[in-house]
């Protein structure tokens, strides 16, 4: 909190699981602030769904979108605090030799914990609507190699990252000014495998060697 400027007024913080901790919580309470932070679902917080919300969930869409709200003490902290899970269908297909003729349904859960006084369907629909941080991250980490720090020396890690962070601005300025419509939301992993790293055969026409590659692999 002290590292935010002066002149910002913070209103309302929305975290992901990683930031889930009741010591995170009192702070936030302390600056009374509205929180929403993901759940990590614990075996106690299952069990509490289990448990309590079967018969609470407010159906959204027919059977595929549900949503409760519960208070609830995990564990290991001081006080209860409201939690909201939705309860998303969805279908996942078996994988084996001989196929499925059926889809296999099953439902995913989501966790937050909050302080905020708004509708469970409010609440989980605001708190997924937020930007597209998660995938950013998810796109520096996994597509630039930032998912652990290469040197003990935190300068050398700085540089690092700050490369991985010019790369990966490089190639969304390449997606909005030279590449077609179609491939604006495709990944740097996608591009490496469609644009970058085509196969190619270096051959040898009258005197010239020119670069080749096979049309199929673009397919």
């Amino acid at each position: 909190m002290k590292t935010i400027p002066s002149n910002w007024v913070v209103k309302e913080v929305k975290l992901d699981k990683g930031y889930y901790s009741e010591n995170i919580i009192t702070i936030l309470e302390d600056h009374c602030l509205d929180y929403t932070i993901a759940a990590k679902k614990y075996i106690s917080l299952k069990r509490h769904v289990k448990d309590q919300l079967e018969v609470t969930f407010d159906d959204v869409e027919s059977e595929r979108y549900k949503v409760a709200d519960t208070f609830f003490r995990p564990d290991t902290w001081t006080a209860p605090r409201r939690f909201i899970v939705a309860r998303m269908l969805d279908t996942r297909k078996k994988k084996d030799a001989q196929g499925e003729l059926f889809a296999e349904f099953y439902y995913r859960e989501q966790a937050l914990v909050t302080n905020k006084d708004s509708s469970p369907i409010t609440i989980h629909s605001e708190y997924n609507q937020r930007a597209c941080c998660e995938n950013i991250n998810k796109e520096l980490q996994y597509g630039f190699d930032l998912t652990k720090a290469p040197s003990l020396k935190y300068e050398a890690n700085a540089a690092y990252a700050m490369l991985a962070t010019i790369g990966y601005n490089l190639i969304n300025a390449m997606k909005l000014m030279v590449l077609p419509k179609s491939w604006k939301s495709k990944t740097i992993a996608a591009l490496r495998k469609l644009f970058i790293q085509i196969p190619g055969r270096l051959v040898n026409r009258g005197g010239v060697n020119p670069l080749t590659h096979n049309r199929e692999s673009q397919s």
